[in-house]
């Protein structure tokens, strides 16, 4: 049986309700074709593609399906018959982002913009601009200390994350100067060989990769998101390495020395 079949046959749900809506499915169509044209692979030759086309849009229509009723017909319709809507906070978030083909890369696993950058929604009583997005940099070590603040209740003084409630009730509020991500090499629960670490700036991300018994620096990588056609993206791709480029050693020293701060902040390093 289809894994998604059985999903959704176990789940009480009109499905059909549910359709992708057409620029979505322009998107998907777009998204499919790139991987096909990045992977050297004669597509002619198999009978697979049409199927995996088939298939991702029945699990977006699931996606799609599934956060709405999460979203409006359990969380808020249920909040609302209870009587708890006015004073319930709701967040949605996950604990990574996730490439699509993009730089060849699928799912997680690496200290790039896609993977790092996770989906977060917070929904709050009486909410001045309720439905905005900020472009504000976070982390999710933020979320604990900013619903502490939006419940009323001290969160701890030594935590590394800080509140970021004043982003709910002004989107255009600027967020943190640099955010913090890490990743191991190779990928596996033990301990790791290289320790990736990274930070992001508004417009720059620099990352250091240490051997992790003697945390020595194997590698560095810089990235400016700043230039074109890395700017013009809906997202941001890592283009060019220029960690070794002259012209950027300033920036590259100036975003080190600010992971050197943080490193030591958090994990006494």
């Amino acid at each position: 049986v289809d894994f998604m079949d059985f999903i959704r046959s176990s789940i009480s749900v009109n499905w059909d309700a549910f359709a992708v809506p057409d620029m979505l499915e322009k998107k998907l169509s777009k998204s499919i074709e790139f991987v096909r044209s990045s992977l050297s692979i004669d597509w002619s030759s198999f009978a697979i593609p049409s199927l995996i086309e088939s298939k991702l849009i029945k699990y977006f229509e699931f996606v799609q399906g599934s956060l709405s009723i999460l979203w409006d017909d359990l969380t808020v319709q249920t909040l609302r018959e209870l009587g708890l809507e006015e004073n319930t906070i709701v967040v949605l978030w996950g604990d990574h982002g996730f490439s699509l083909g993009e730089q060849s890369r699928w799912c997680k696993g690496t200290n790039f913009e896609l993977d790092t950058h996770v989906p977060l929604i917070i929904r709050v009583p009486a909410m001045p601009e309720p439905g905005i997005s900020t472009n504000a940099l976070l982390e999710s070590v933020d979320i604990f200390p900013t619903l502490a603040e939006l419940a009323g209740l001290h969160a701890p003084s030594d935590l590394d994350g800080q509140s970021m409630a004043e982003l709910l009730r002004r989107p255009t509020a600027s967020g943190r100067d640099y955010v913090f991500s890490q990743f191991n090499r190779p990928w596996k629960s033990t301990k790791p060989e290289i320790m990736g670490y990274s930070i992001r700036s508004r417009d720059q991300r620099y990352t250091r990769w240490i051997e992790w018994h003697s945390r020595n620096t194997v590698a560095e990588e810089f990235y400016d998101y700043s230039v074109a056609p890395i700017a013009t993206r809906t997202f941001l791709l890592e283009d060019a390495n220029r960690a070794g480029d002259p012209a950027y050693e300033t920036a590259r020293a100036r975003m080190s020395q600010q992971l050197d701060k943080m490193l030591k902040e958090r994990l006494s390093y």
